[in-house]
């Protein structure tokens, strides 16, 4: 029983840190396109203006 328990804390803990990899990696790359869409349309615009 003891083992069964740990294993379900392992597979418990290995879900959580799954899971907060994965919000961190989606935050993070919305962060970088964002960002990268920011400066793509600042030179599409400069590129018009002029």
């Amino acid at each position: 029983m003891n083992k069964y328990e740990s294993y379900q804390k392992t597979i418990v803990n290995k879900r959580i840190i799954f899971l907060f990899v994965t919000e961190w990696t989606k935050s993070y790359l919305l962060k970088t396109f964002s960002i990268s869409l920011f400066f793509q349309g600042r030179i599409i615009l400069a590129v018009v203006i002029k």
